[in-house]
């Protein structure tokens, strides 16, 4: 699937956020609870198969299919992987001991929460 022109024009529209308030209103509004949920999931799929943990736990902690997982996996280990990129960017090389530590600011709950 050939996406390139619609991210590019998501990215370019982030740009225009300001603040993170921002941010979190445009997502909010663009997904459904669902969407945006899954979205999250696999992001967290991803941070998980950086700490290295077992599929089986992914999939049973995410909610993500096994052939998600796999997918996940497979684009964090292609050359130029602008997901590994960015948990590397915010979290540094280090073997993702940093993960573990550190709980996420945002969660889909908390996001859809703010809305009320």
């Amino acid at each position: 699937m050939k996406i390139y022109k619609e991210a590019r024009h998501l990215i370019k529209l982030l740009r225009y956020c300001k603040q993170d308030t921002e941010v979190e209103s445009f997502f909010i509004q663009l997904f459904t609870e669902k969407e945006f949920r899954e979205f999250y999931n696999r992001l967290q799929a991803a941070e998980m198969l950086l700490e290295e943990r077992p599929y089986t736990s992914i999939v049973r902690d995410t909610g993500a299919s096994s052939a998600t997982v796999a997918r996940i996996a497979k684009l964090l280990h292609t050359r130029d992987s602008g997901l590994r990129n960015v948990f590397y960017n915010m979290y540094g090389r280090d073997k993702y001991s940093k993960l573990k530590k550190k709980k996420p600011v945002l969660t889909p709950t908390s996001l859809f929460n703010l809305r009320n």
